[in-house]
């Protein structure tokens, strides 16, 4: 009979959600680029965003920092392919957050959609209508559509 280190036999399973201390100190990051976002500092609030991805990968405030990367790149850069892919570790399982969960798939059709992949834009925002149909985003998802 082999026994197994608790903390091994989880860390086979996939990385743990992190600690109420490590999403603090996420959080304290994310808003400190919120900050220079508002001072029109963009470049340093996406790599303090970054930063969060980064140092704190298992923290649920890594989806918020995707979020706010992915929204930039979407309007600011239209860099669509990076933004989508932001948008996507965000609509995971993992994600418990439907509204984001929603809200993140929505994006990622209007990435399709911004780059003209008008097949994968329908069938994702189709998702958004059927995995979610109470969600807010369901009457945009419908507006892309139509477009």
């Amino acid at each position: 009979m082999v026994l197994l280190n608790p903390c091994l036999a989880n860390a086979q399973k996939g990385p743990m959600r992190g600690s109420i201390t490590e999403d603090r100190k996420a959080r304290t990051l994310l808003e400190a680029g919120d900050a220079r976002m508002e001072a029109d500092e963009k470049q340093k609030a996406l790599e303090i965003w970054q930063t969060v991805l980064n140092q704190f990968p298992r923290s649920k405030v890594r989806y918020d920092a995707h979020m706010r990367i992915g929204e930039h790149l979407l309007t600011s850069k239209g860099a669509y392919d990076e933004a989508r892919k932001h948008f996507e570790s965000v609509a995971e399982e993992d994600n418990r957050n439907d509204g984001m969960r929603a809200t993140a798939t929505l994006k990622q059709g209007v990435c399709f959609y911004e780059a003209r992949i008008y097949g994968k834009c329908f069938k994702t925002l189709r998702r958004v209508i059927e995995e979610f149909p109470t969600s807010e985003e369901v009457n945009r998802a419908y507006y892309y559509i139509g477009l």
